[in-house]
């Protein structure tokens, strides 16, 4: 069974670091929400919508904007370093994610639109397994080690000294 640390990768497909990865998703995040919003003030301004078109049009604003909301929070908690934020993105896109594939397979007439939907899924799993990667590497970043050499290795002293070793792993002294 995979558990949450398991599943992870060390660098971005580009071949950059997870952090800078993480950059990148947010600020192309953001760029799509905002030239999605710009056609959809586009649509509505220069064309007579009717019906279903019509009705959604407040969602389809309303997720645009959540999108440079998020990729906002996804560009800031990647560079102050705050795994909770990242967790909060995370949940979020995913939720959307699969919202996303049902209208994605509702809305998508056609060989070739159904034919995407494939890659759009692959691709959000992926950027969502860049960032979680990296929420990972923060968290394990910041975790305190056994030992106070960084490699939990006892170095010669600690291990000579059974009295501080004993201590900090928090045992008592074997009779």
């Amino acid at each position: 069974m995979l558990r949450g640390q398991n599943l992870r990768v060390t660098i971005c497909c580009c071949g950059c670091s997870l952090k800078t990865g993480c950059i990148i998703i947010g600020a192309l995040e953001f760029i799509a929400g905002f030239a999605g919003f710009i056609f959809l003030l586009y649509t509505l301004t220069n064309y007579e919508l009717s019906g279903a078109m019509l009705d959604m049009t407040g969602v389809f604003v309303g997720y645009t904007i959540l999108v440079m909301l998020l990729s906002s929070i996804l560009i800031f908690a990647t560079l102050k370093e705050k795994p909770t934020l990242l967790l909060a993105w995370l949940v979020t896109i995913g939720i959307m994610a699969a919202i996303s594939l049902v209208l994605d397979v509702v809305f998508k007439m056609g060989r070739v639109g159904i034919a995407l939907v494939p890659l759009d899924v692959l691709l959000q799993l992926y950027c969502l397994l860049v960032v979680h990667s990296y929420r990972v590497q923060i968290l394990t970043q910041n975790e305190p080690t056994i030992l106070g050499n960084g490699d939990n290795k006892p170095t010669n002293n600690e291990f000579e000294n059974k009295e501080y070793y004993y201590t900090y792993l928090n045992v008592g002294e074997p009779n």
